[in-house]
């Protein structure tokens, strides 16, 4: 009888490195990312040389801490006068993902939106951990009044992931991020059609970390050969950024 095999995701909003505390402390995430032992980490809302961050190379920073190799996909070029902030030279902004596995970049693309909205990106990987897998690592925009363009982005994201499957084989495929959509909102009823996610049913808020009441960050599975997501929380860590990060374990048969 053979065992069953699993993977150990997560995905964590690290707010750029600054803490509920308005503390700026890159190790302090590694920290809590080390405690979660994963195969893979989606993070959310990193810089790479933005003077708002000490024009530190966060990904970078943060993969020599975890000792994981990576990849940083950019949404936002940061130039002044528009980022006043930055005073000098381009700073970026998007997600990036950090695993201790061999990992193939595929893809990365932008979704869904108006020009003077904030950018929006996915990008996707192939990932050689004990069971192959697809991530594709996103943040959707915030926006009330655009719900439509993250319905849309789901949709994009679909269409990418079935071209995928077709020319690259037909993995099991993991979505991670914060999608800031609430379990009831148009956008995660469109992911359903399609997607397991993870904690279904009984969702725990990871948005303010302090003290958390919005459900904006998800993980979800498209796979024939998974048998579920168990062992699925959150980390009550509640100063490293405005969110706590989310975890789950997807089991193989």
């Amino acid at each position: 009888m053979n065992e069953k095999k699993s993977l150990k995701v997560a995905t964590y909003n690290i707010h750029g490195g600054w803490g509920m505390d308005k503390v700026l402390d890159l190790p302090r995430i590694a920290d809590v990312i080390k405690t979660m032992d994963v195969d893979f980490i989606a993070v959310n809302e990193i810089d790479k040389d933005c003077m708002r961050s000490n024009s530190a190379d966060q990904p970078a920073v943060l993969a020599e801490l975890l000792k994981m190799n990576y990849h940083f996909a950019p949404a936002l070029e940061m130039r002044a006068p528009r980022y006043p902030e930055q005073v000098s030279g381009v700073g970026l902004y998007g997600v990036a993902f950090f695993t201790p596995h061999p990992v193939k970049v595929i893809k990365q693309i932008m979704l869904p939106g108006l020009a003077e909205m904030e950018p929006r990106t996915a990008v996707f990987a192939r990932v050689e951990a004990p069971v192959p897998f697809y991530a594709v690592v996103t943040h959707f925009c915030w926006e009330p009044q655009y719900e439509h363009f993250r319905v849309e982005s789901v949709q994009k994201i679909n269409g990418e992931i079935a071209a995928l499957q077709k020319s690259e084989g037909d993995l099991p495929v993991v979505l991670l991020g914060d999608l800031n959509s609430e379990p009831d909102s148009a956008p995660i009823e469109e992911l359903r059609k399609s997607w397991s996610i993870a904690n279904e049913g009984s969702f725990m808020p990871t948005h303010p970390a302090d003290n958390p009441n919005e459900i904006i960050d998800y993980i979800a599975l498209k796979s024939k050969s998974a048998a579920g997501f168990v062992n699925t929380g959150i980390l009550p860590e509640t100063v490293a950024s405005d969110h706590r990060p989310l975890f789950t374990e997807i089991v193989f048969e």
